[in-house]
């Protein structure tokens, strides 16, 4: 089950407020129902107990132990898990609600004259065309684009980011299965399926004798004790603040985009365009690696 419908689950459990009574037709998201025929005492004590159950559940998430609130609220809620297509409903609809409601101010150095500042959309829907090959040749498809300034407060921010899978000072469980091992509360995968769900399954099925030394050579890494070298992190702290381009640090300025010729030859033109084309892709890789080195440095 996804973590968006953990939570939908763990936060239905925590809003119910009294013992619901049973009935002939239960809903997909009922409660385990509370037996018939109690007397006032039984309900109080029901209601003491469902409301003591609510307090661990909300300390637990306060702890950022989601998965052992989940084995609480899994016990006592009977509701389905949410199936692909809503998934993708609630996606598309959070999706919709951030581009209606994200937008941008201009700096102030950036203003006009003397009027008040636009503000415009930090996110967009548009259309791109992607030439393919096959019968059908070309084919649209839609991507959501952010507005540049976004992109660099994003290269700014990115080391202040909250990641919750971060390198352990504790010895990790020993794997012993697919999703066992690893970090002590976080869900953890032997492998990276990327939503192929056919290779998952093979390593279900798989014969423990042939993953047992795959198992016990990520237990080795995993038990291996390490360190920062801060001699290093000093040396490329310093590097990195002076703009990278040595030591394998990407350039922490963009390249320009070349300037519009000043012709009408079709030929030109078309040398121009692809030299957008590649300066911008480069641009856009130099974003997503000056990320990472911020994470990483962080």
């Amino acid at each position: 089950m996804d973590p968006t419908s953990n939570l939908a689950r763990i936060y239905r459990f925590l809003e119910k407020k009294e013992v619901k009574k049973t009935t002939t037709e239960k809903s997909d998201s009922e409660s385990v129902p509370a037996p018939v025929n109690l007397t006032a005492e039984e309900k109080a004590k029901l209601k003491k107990e469902e409301e003591r159950i609510r307090k661990i559940v909300a300390n637990l998430i306060k702890k950022q132990k989601k998965q052992q609130a989940m084995g609480i609220v899994r016990g006592r809620d009977q509701a389905k898990p949410w199936g692909q297509e809503a998934q993708v409903k609630v996606g598309s609809r959070l999706i919709q609600l951030l581009i209606e409601t994200a937008y941008l101010q201009p700096p102030a150095n950036q203003f006009g004259d003397g009027g008040p500042p636009d503000i415009y959309p930090a996110f967009k829907h548009t259309l791109k065309t992607l030439s393919a090959d096959g019968p059908n040749g070309r084919r649209r498809y839609g991507v959501i684009e952010c507005d540049p300034m976004i992109q660099k407060g994003l290269e700014k921010t990115a080391r202040h980011m909250v990641i919750p899978y971060m390198p352990m000072l504790v010895p990790p469980n020993s794997w012993t299965g697919y999703d066992k091992g690893a970090y002590l509360f976080l869900p953890s995968y032997v492998m990276r399926i990327h939503g192929a769900k056919q290779q998952r399954d093979a390593v279900k099925r798989a014969p423990k004798n042939q993953l047992d030394p795959v198992f016990e050579a990520l237990n080795t890494l995993g038990a291996t004790k390490w360190r920062v070298n801060k001699s290093v992190l000093s040396v490329i702290d310093q590097i990195w603040a002076n703009g990278g381009r040595l030591a394998d640090l990407v350039d922490r300025d963009d390249l320009p985009l070349p300037e519009e010729p000043d012709t009408e030859d079709e030929a030109e033109i078309r040398k121009w365009k692809w030299k957008v084309k590649n300066v911008k892709k480069e641009n856009n890789e130099r974003h997503s690696q000056r990320c990472d080195i911020e994470l990483k440095l962080a």
